[in-house]
């Protein structure tokens, strides 16, 4: 990669990244989605429009991050593994702890964990997970391979992604002090542990179980299997592409 292309990158990538943590904390801290539903229920009578609007709006919060995500593989070439769709060495830890968000759900399914979403139409537990997966995304994927290539030449790279990303995090989900340390350690630690890993899928199944139980968990699943094998068959395409010589062979 020129080093012109990785300035141009990661300038972009700071300002997305502090740009949507900001929109995103104000957002939140307004109650932006309540003040919307209240206006829609106030001024549109039909109730199905009423829903279409704001769940367009909902939907539009987080296209960005996938453009993002999307524009980083296609056009940066920064690779699946990278961001945590890898299969490798430690990947099958994490994988192997994800299956625990969903087991402690029900182990304890006569209780209500998170948000209490039983009652909810299937769309709206699939838009649940549509946000939980960009926030991963975000945070627990964009975030640490930027951080980690802005701090590559000071020896601490990893530290320093782990600690700032998780900040960020924190600022955009919370503004109230008595939940931002619980909120920052726990970031720092599945920071640490996505990294360690090599794997996105940890974080990605806690934080939609956590918000949107079993159902959310599932599509988040799907999602996260569908992009490690697509990883898997993009780096097949590529070893073949590289030996003709070896499939001429066979």
């Amino acid at each position: 990669m020129k080093r012109n292309d990785e300035k141009n990158q990661i300038r972009f990538g700071l300002i997305f990244l502090l740009g949507y943590t900001v929109l995103g904390a104000y957002l939140n801290r307004i109650g932006a989605l309540n003040i919307l539903s209240v206006f829609l229920n106030d001024h549109i009578q039909n109730s199905l429009l009423t829903v279409i609007f704001y769940w367009s709006a909902f939907i539009l919060l987080f296209i960005p991050i996938y453009w993002l995500f999307l524009r980083s593989i296609f056009k940066w070439e920064w690779s699946l593994d990278q961001w945590g769709f890898g299969l490798k060495k430690n990947a099958w830890i994490g994988i192997f702890f994800s299956i625990l968000p969903f087991l402690l759900v029900m182990l304890q399914s006569n209780k209500q964990t998170g948000v209490s979403t039983r009652s909810l139409p299937v769309f709206m537990l699939f838009f649940e997970s549509y946000a939980r997966i960009a926030e991963e995304l975000l945070y627990r994927g964009f975030a640490l391979i930027l951080f980690k290539r802005i701090f590559q030449k000071t020896g601490s790279s990893t530290l320093w992604a782990i600690i700032l990303s998780s900040a960020l995090f924190t600022l955009m989900h919370t503004h109230k002090p008595d939940q931002m340390l619980n909120l920052f350690i726990a970031a720092v630690l599945i920071a640490g542990f996505t990294i360690w890993s090599g794997s996105i899928s940890f974080a990605l199944i806690l934080h939609t179980v956590s918000n949107g139980g079993l159902i959310c968990g599932f599509f988040t699943a799907s999602f996260f299997i569908i992009m490690a094998l697509l990883n898997y068959k993009m780096k097949k395409t590529a070893n073949n592409s590289m030996h003709p010589v070896r499939r001429q062979l066979h």
